[in-house]
């Protein structure tokens, strides 16, 4: 029977002995991972590249846009403040004080020919109230500014000549007869007639017989907040 003998048997089994060498397995196991590890980073880096491109892009965008939004902002704070003073000047047309119905309600008031009216004076004031400033702090969020109020006062003065004889004291008929008719009890609060001056008895013309007496009678109308 015949003997083969292989010559390359060593040379083969070196060959197998380096393939299967666990630290070159290693070597191209960490090359692959640091293969893969560029490959990441690379994508990261293009993402980020990305981004800033468009970030850059936004922020152009909003630098050309800016100038018009400020505008925008102040013309609609302009056109809001207008239409306040608009609502606020319409609400004091529609609700503001009429002296007309007070002249017409006086002529009924009148206690025959015994009292004669001599002056009519009517005063409006109005004190503005200023709100108070709010503290302003970085982490707060802008609120709207209280608009100032103001209140009215209206005051009806009436000076007065009483002719009849000191014991009938028509002055006090004539107060009773504002506070009995219609429009003053409806417009007045309780107490807001009252005689505000009662003078010595005058002659009239240096005549004894023709005396009179002057008093003041003030009409106070409740006072109203506007705003």
């Amino acid at each position: 029977m015949p003997v083969r003998i292989n010559l390359l048997s060593e040379v083969i089994a070196a060959e197998e002995e380096k393939r299967n060498d666990p630290v070159k397995r290693t070597i191209w196991i960490g090359a692959f991972g640091f293969f893969l590890v560029m490959l990441w980073s690379s994508t990261l880096l293009f993402e980020q590249m990305i981004v800033s491109s468009n970030l850059a892009e936004k922020k152009g965008e909003w630098a050309r846009l800016e100038p018009s939004n400020k505008e925008l902002r102040t013309t609609t704070g302009a056109i809001r403040d207008g239409m306040e003073k608009i609502t606020s000047l319409d609400r004091l047309a529609t609700n503001r004080f009429l002296w007309a119905p007070v002249l017409n309600a006086l002529q009924y008031t009148m206690v025959g020919d015994r009292v004669q009216l001599v002056r009519l004076n009517g005063s409006q004031s109005f004190e503005v109230v200023m709100p108070p400033k709010e503290k302003k702090t970085s982490s707060a969020k802008k609120k709207k500014e209280k608009p100032a109020t103001s209140t009215e006062r209206t005051l009806l003065t009436l000076d007065a000549r009483d002719f009849g004889s000191q014991g009938d004291q028509n002055f006090n008929a004539f107060i009773a007869a504002i506070g009995k008719s219609d429009y003053f009890k409806s417009k007045l609060d309780a107490g807001g007639v009252k005689l505000a001056k009662l003078l010595p008895p005058t002659q009239q013309g240096g005549n004894a017989d023709k005396q009179y007496t002057q008093f003041t009678v003030e009409c106070k109308f409740p006072e109203k907040e506007r705003k």
